[in-house]
Order: C-alpha cells, then structure tokens, then sequence
C-alpha cells in the first residue's frame, strides 16, 4: 500500500491546521515527482514604476537602485524563544529606503498555488563594485492589509553562472572555479537568483511581492558573511526595455486550496507584518 501511493507528500499550510502554529497543515496533496510535473512557469516583469506585469517594459527608463548593508548579514529575525515555539518571536522587519528594490503585482483574480523554485532573472550593475551579494524574497500581501514571507534565495554575483540542469525556475549555479566571473563595474550583466524550494496559496486578492536586497533580515538563525567594499556599494536592478529583468514563478495547475486565509501569524517559518508600500530609488 505505501509504494502504491505517491512518492511525493506536500502538507500545505502547516501551522493553519490546528492550533496557530502547532505543525498541521490544511490540506495535502501526493505527487509523483519533484518539481512536480503539473508546474508551470508564470513570469512577471518588474515595471519603472514599482510593478509586475506578464508583459516586458516597452520603453526606456532609469534603473532601480539600492545600497549595500553591510550590517544585514549579521541579523536575523528571530528575538528571543526558539524556532520550534508555537509561534516564535520573529522581528521581520522592514527594509530602509534604499537598501531594497521592491515591486508589487496586481491583485490576484483567483486563490493561485505555487509550489517548487523561483528564479529572478536580473540585470544588474554596480557603478563601482566587482561583486555582489543578492538576496531575493517572495512574500504575499494579503486583502488583510498583512504581509506574510513566502521564501527567500541568495547568490553572490561572481558564483551566480548557471550549470547545466538550469530550468527557467531553477538557475542550478555550477559552482565551479572555471565559471567564476568577477562584476565589472558600470557594465550591464545578466545574472540569476534561485529561492529555496517552497509551496504557498496566494489567496484571490493577494499580490505577489518581490524584493532585492542585502543577505540577511529574513532568517531566524542563518547569518551571512558579506563581500564589502571600501565606501561601499549601490547596484542598479534594469526595469527597461533594453535590461527586462523578470521573476519566474512556480504555478501549480489542478490544486485548490479548500481553507480560508489562514491567519497572520499561524504558519510556519512564514512571519508577518503590516504591509507598507515601499518607494524605490531610482539612478540618475
């Protein structure tokens, strides 16, 4: 009977299913392989205005900027507790002008699941830096006016090329010494950044939110070991025609979600916070 079912068990929502917090999920659902085979790719293109859209920029315009924190790495989100309590004391908070790029898609028609890895295609330059360390994160903002973290992935910009099992969701970086490329600075360079496997219901109403910024200020006990640059460094995020980053997300046909939204916070590993709007930087 147990070889007869499927090698693959997804729980969602775990943490809705009970007690908030307590590790129950909602629903579940078995698949036969991972990713599974019923995902498909739904890519958003970040606009000059701080929007995703299915369409790439038409036109020219001036790059989203955001500032290297140096400190970022050496926080995380966890207060005081563990990570096992019912609901951990996570301080997950918001990025400070300038230190993230932030785009945000438009309220979604119907309940959309996304299960597997997500890849943010990027165009990225440094006026004067050689290397970078990116960080993307996926949250949903709620029709509750709550922001609930989704996944997160990182790459620094010199290991970012990708190895052969690359996938439009998954960049596979190869790692290898041959492939290591330093930035070179004030030039355009196309680079990807791949989350950590991960399975959510944006619920209808929810938009879709993307960040980029600084390793760190979204785990509870990881911390990273930055590249810094003397004076520091700003990277530019290409939002135009000529430099369509993008963000290709895992979307999973055939699964609905029979559970309301759950509560803010009640899930695992996925803290909340008042949404706020967040105004990018743009280069000169």
């Amino acid at each position: 009977m147990w070889k007869s079912e499927p090698p693959l068990r997804a729980l969602f929502e775990s943490g809705s299913g009970d007690a908030a917090g307590a590790p129950v999920p909602t629903f579940e659902h078995g698949f036969s392989q991972w990713p599974p085979s019923e995902t498909t790719v739904a890519r958003l293109y970040p606009q000059p205005d701080g929007s995703l859209a299915a369409t790439m920029p038409a036109t020219a315009a001036p790059a989203a900027t955001f500032t290297l924190d140096p400190d970022a790495g050496a926080r995380g989100i966890l207060v005081d507790g563990s990570v096992w309590d019912l609901l951990p004391h996570y301080d997950w908070r918001q990025p400070a002008p300038g230190t993230a790029v932030v785009w945000v898609g438009a309220p979604l028609a119907a309940d959309q699941v996304m299960m597997g890895t997500a890849s943010a295609d990027l165009w990225l330059r440094s006026p004067v830096a050689d290397d970078a360390d990116l960080e993307l994160t996926i949250s949903e903002v709620r029709p509750d006016g709550q922001e609930m973290y989704v996944q997160s992935g990182w790459v620094r910009a010199s290991a970012s090329a990708s190895g052969p099992a690359a996938t439009p969701l998954w960049p596979a970086p190869s790692v290898l010494e041959a492939d290591h490329a330093q930035l070179v600075p004030g030039q355009w360079t196309q680079l990807r950044v791949g989350t950590a496997g991960f399975q959510h219901v944006f619920r209808a109403g929810s938009r879709v939110r993307i960040s980029i910024d600084t390793p760190g200020d979204t785990r509870a006990e990881w911390r990273f070991a930055l590249a810094t640059f003397p004076g520091g460094a700003t990277y530019e995020i290409g939002v135009d025609a000529a430099h369509p980053s993008s963000v290709a997300l895992p979307v999973l046909a055939g699964v609905s979600a029979p559970s309301p939204l759950p509560p803010c916070p009640s899930l695992r590993g996925q803290p909340c916070r008042t949404f706020m709007p967040y105004t990018n930087t743009l280069a000169n």
